[in-house]
């Protein structure tokens, strides 16, 4: 092969007498690699998605990674026909063409490989969840598979809003979160710059953070894991929260809507924790009767206001009266605003 591409870069360089042709053959060959190579990342970039992992080859990565080499030859011997009447510099194409697509070949083996052994391992770890354990070691294997299974469930990465809100405590104690709790050290570090703020508010904010990492760590039902990170320092506390859960594969918990809306866009999974409270929220229709205490004066003539212990604002037409009192009332309609659903009812009077 070594003769023939000599042959060729001869008849390709040194065309005496013809330098227009000799200038054709370049910008021909130079165009061709160029493409070769635009190609051939724009392939990688979409096809190969998971970073070589640095362990041993096994035998499945082996015959995977043989076999698109072999494929990715065979397409560049197939490609090379489509040169094949540029008779000057055929060989050189065709050469090019194999060498190209068999790299391109053997690095998306190398990927799938790695997605299959990955699959392969989960199969072989969901069999082995299923036992048939005996009267002295069935503890003992449930333990282990309480374990195996927890390592198969997304850990959940914490922001500072969600830590601070505190209702995360009552959703791992009602057990409605499971497997590993993350708490980045970018975001406690923020809790200790808000609990030595000079702002009172901000100073009671970062405290109130704090003790509630304490009390998470003496729940049970979930593993807590401080994470060590080494993201770059211009980075912000919400990219930062994006690009780990992008490596660890987790689900973010927030409360912030537009940390949910950037989180979407990656692709990423996200537990809003107002939206659960929205969706919990009592659904009431018209003629619904409810046992209210009216708190204070609407905004119109004549109204009071009342709250739901959801925190949903009832407004009574006709309650300014009761005001201090718990009244019963009916409910006439509900308004859904940006600021959550606002019921309207009336006192309820007993024969009507």
């Amino acid at each position: 092969m070594l003769e023939q591409w000599m042959q060729q870069g001869g008849s390709l360089f040194y065309n005496e007498g013809q330098p227009a042709q000799t200038a054709a053959n370049l910008i021909i060959l130079a165009s061709v690699i160029a493409g070769l190579c635009w190609g051939a990342r724009r392939l990688l970039i979409r096809v190969s998605s998971r970073p070589a992992s640095g362990e041993r080859i096994s035998t499945i990565q082996l015959v995977l990674m043989t076999t698109g080499l072999l494929i990715g030859w065979t397409t560049g011997v197939l490609g090379s026909f489509l040169v094949s009447w540029w008779e000057p510099g055929y060989e050189i194409i065709r050469s090019l063409l194999m060498l190209v697509f068999g790299y391109v070949g053997l690095r998306i083996g190398s990927d799938r490989a790695a997605e299959v052994t990955q699959g392969l391992h989960n199969i072989m770890l969901i069999r082995s969840l299923q036992p048939e354990p005996t009267e002295s070691t069935e503890p003992k294997t449930q333990q282990v598979q309480q374990k195996q299974l927890s390592s198969l469930i997304p850990a959940k990465i914490t922001d500072t809003n969600i830590i601070i809100d505190g209702r995360i405590e009552h959703i791992i104690q009602a057990g409605f979160l499971e497997g590993k709790l993350l708490i980045p050290d970018f975001v406690l570090y923020e809790l200790q710059l808000l609990a030595d703020s000079a702002d009172i508010l901000r100073r009671q904010r970062g405290k109130r953070g704090l003790d509630m990492l304490n009390r998470l760590r003496q729940i049970g039902g979930i593993e807590m894991e401080m994470t060590a990170t080494d993201f770059p320092d211009n980075l912000g506390v919400d990219d930062r929260l994006v690009q780990l859960a992008l490596t660890r594969q987790a689900v973010l918990l927030t409360n912030d809507i537009n940390l949910q809306k950037i989180c979407e866009l990656h692709q990423i999974r996200v537990l809003n924790v107002n939206q659960l409270a929205s969706l919990l929220k009592q659904q009431l229709v018209a003629g619904e009767l409810l046992l209210v205490h009216v708190t204070k004066a609407g905004k119109e003539q004549g109204q009071g206001i009342a709250y739901l212990d959801d925190g949903t604002m009832i407004v009574v037409e006709h309650g300014r009266e009761y005001i201090g009192n718990t009244v019963e009332v009916v409910v006439t309609s509900a308004l859904q605003t940006a600021n959550g659903k606002m019921i309207f009812a009336k006192p309820h009077i007993s024969g009507q």
